[in-house]
Parts: C-alpha cells; structure tokens; sequence
C-alpha cells in the first residue's frame, strides 16, 4: 500500500493519503500516536469503566516543558511498573528488524540515563562523549537521530570500521554481535536470510545492512578462512545501475573477505 498517516504531536485530527489495494472488504494501516500518554490514560480509564469502576475526571495529561525544570517538583502517584526486557533484547530485535522506533527510544533513553534529560540532544551527546572516551575519532560524525534516517546525518565507512573494531573489545560485545543479522540462515530473525547464500560467507558474517533509493550500505563482521574476524563498511550512494546489479556488486566483494 502507499497509504500514508499525516498530523501533528498532540493533535486530535490526523489525514489520511494516497491509495491501498482495490476489491479489499477492509484493509489496515499504521500511523503515529500523536500523545501516546494521553492514550494511556484513554484505555485504563476504558479499562477501568468496563469493570464497573467510575473515573471522577476526564482522562487527560500534564505537559511540562523541560525549561521549567519541574520533573522532580510534580508528586506522582504510582499505581503499577511495567519493566522492559533486558537492553541486550531490545538492541536484539532493534538490529534483526530494522525497529526505528526502538532506536529512538534507546537513544533518549542514552540522554535520560547520562544527563537526566531523556531527548535526542541528550542522548547524542551521550553517544560522542562514550565514544571519544575510548579514544575513536568522531570528528565529521554528525547525528541527528537515533535511527539513521536523518538526511543530514553523516558518518564515514573508516569510522564505522573503527567502531566495530572498539566494539570488539567491549564485555557487551558477544550480545551486540548476536543483534546483527546472520547472513546465509534462513532461520534467522534478520533480513539477511539469503544474501551471501552459496558462498564463503554464509553464516559466517553478521551485518546490519541499509537502503533508501539510491544508496546502500553494510556493516558488519565477517570471518575469512583462517578464522580470523573481519570488520567492515561499505557504502554506496547515488549509484546508477539497478538495486538489484548493485546488491550482486556488494557480495562479490564481501565473498573476497570470507576467502
């Protein structure tokens, strides 16, 4: 479908535009929830009201902005805790499924961690101060949000290499690798299943790979013959042949590192 859902955060009224498939009796699409803490509030106040238990007021919410600093001074009541799985199985089906909405989050959850401010802002900051930390070279990094869609985000194939290289190293690193894709596998939960199929690298490489019209990446490990593990990046932008010629380009030159 190229259906689309558009409107703005906190408002009631949202468009719907463009088209969906002819002769359905009913069809499905997603879009944003303009104030997910407010809808919140909706379904428990729904939830509570089908069990015979009448609300005295309207649900609604309180928005504070952050330069008013009031986080702390508000009393809140708490009434139940829902924790998340452990991080490494949110960053686990964040990288199989390509998940921009967890990557957002966790980015934030990065600021809120670090500075007590859970923004993009933040979280970015959190990122280049952990990195030149353990001395990788962020100069030219530019981010701009959590999920890589940012058209003005830019980072090098050296420097993802590097990460990848410092990652290596890191007590996370087993549980990061395991995020990543498996190519070769058709059992695997990424999108990986049949790139590098009947070659050397077939389940021996994990990478995260990256398309939006006319660029494509992959990033990622592999181990050649000797066993020896492998980091790399390529990346390539405003290419001219089909996506398909191009994907065939980039696994001949991966099957190199694998043999």
């Amino acid at each position: 479908d190229n259906a689309y859902v558009y409107g703005t955060v906190f408002s009631d009224t949202y468009s719907l535009l463009g088209a969906i498939p002819p002769n359905r009796s009913g069809f499905e699409i997603y879009g944003a929830v303009p104030d997910p803490a407010r809808f919140t509030a909706h379904a428990l106040d729904h939830a509570l009201n089908k069990r015979g238990i009448v609300t005295a007021k309207a649900a609604s919410t309180v928005r504070i902005l952050r330069s008013e600093n009031q986080y702390q001074k508000r009393s809140r009541t708490t009434i139940d805790r829902h924790l998340s799985p452990p991080i490494k199985e949110v960053a686990y089906w964040t990288n199989k499924r390509s998940i921009n909405l967890f990557a957002e989050a966790l980015l934030k959850m990065l600021g809120k961690q670090q500075y007590n401010i859970g923004d993009r802002e933040h979280g970015i900051k959190a990122i280049r101060n952990y990195w030149i930390n353990k001395g990788w070279d962020v100069s030219g990094m530019i981010l701009h949000d959590g999920s890589g869609l940012s058209a003005v985000n830019s980072v090098s194939a050296r420097q993802f290499v590097e990460f990848l290289s410092l990652a290596a190293n890191e007590p996370t690193f087993d549980a990061f690798t395991h995020s990543l894709p498996l190519a070769g596998d058709n059992t695997d939960a990424g999108g990986l299943k049949s790139f590098m199929a009947g070659t050397a690298a077939a389940k021996k490489m994990r990478a995260k790979s990256g398309y939006i019209s006319h660029t494509r990446a992959y990033t990622g490990y592999v181990y050649d013959r000797n066993g020896d593990l492998v980091s790399f990046a390529i990346m390539v932008n405003r290419y001219t042949c089909s996506n398909s010629k191009m994907k065939r380009k980039i696994q001949n030159l991966l099957k190199v590192l694998a043999e």
